[in-house]
């Protein structure tokens, strides 16, 4: 008996596709390349195979089956990895998912990143007293309200989010930094 496990639904905004890999040359049918548009994904599997239903689920009707996809085990664990590492790739350009399935853009221009880096090298709490100006409480501003930074008093902290987002600007601009 097959088990399912239903692995996300989002809101109707259409995904980016985010290359992975090498670039293969499709052979397709017009239709085909234009592809179809889902919200919710089942997933299936037996002893021998894995079933990928996609399905679109809009208000007031019952889901419909838009595609099926049947693959060995190993292709769908090729899969798996395929979607993660793109899901990463889409997070650092573009900010975390969200569990509701939007994308948060957690991007800093640089009096942000100034601060973050700040913060980080001062061990993460600070006054920022010597960061004044519209540019600058601005920034403040944004970074408190993209839960970055914390303020306590007159001291700035910086929250773990703050940590990795000044991290991936980090490791986007050398490449990956060891834990």
């Amino acid at each position: 008996m097959p088990t399912e496990k239903d692995v996300g639904q989002n809101d109707s905004d259409h995904p980016t596709p985010i290359a992975s890999g090498p670039r293969i040359e499709l052979s397709a049918q017009a239709e085909t390349l234009r592809g179809s548009y889902t919200n919710h994904v089942s997933i299936y599997h037996t002893r021998r195979e894995f079933v990928f239903d996609f399905l679109v689920h809009l208000a007031d009707n019952p889901p419909q089956l838009v595609s099926r996809i049947v693959t060995s085990p190993g292709q769908a664990k090729a899969i798996a990895g395929t979607l993660s590492g793109s899901i990463r790739a889409f997070e650092r350009s573009v900010g975390e998912i969200e569990p509701d399935g939007t994308a948060k853009d957690l991007r800093v221009n640089s009096a942000e990143l100034r601060l973050l880096a700040s913060l980080v090298a001062e061990r993460q709490s600070l006054t920022l007293g010597e960061y004044t100006g519209r540019r600058y409480d601005r920034a403040k501003r944004n970074l408190i309200s993209k839960k970055l930074i914390e303020r306590r008093g007159r001291r700035y902290n910086l929250t773990p989010a703050g940590f990795q987002v000044f991290r991936r600007h980090v490791e986007s601009m050398v490449g990956e930094v060891g834990t």
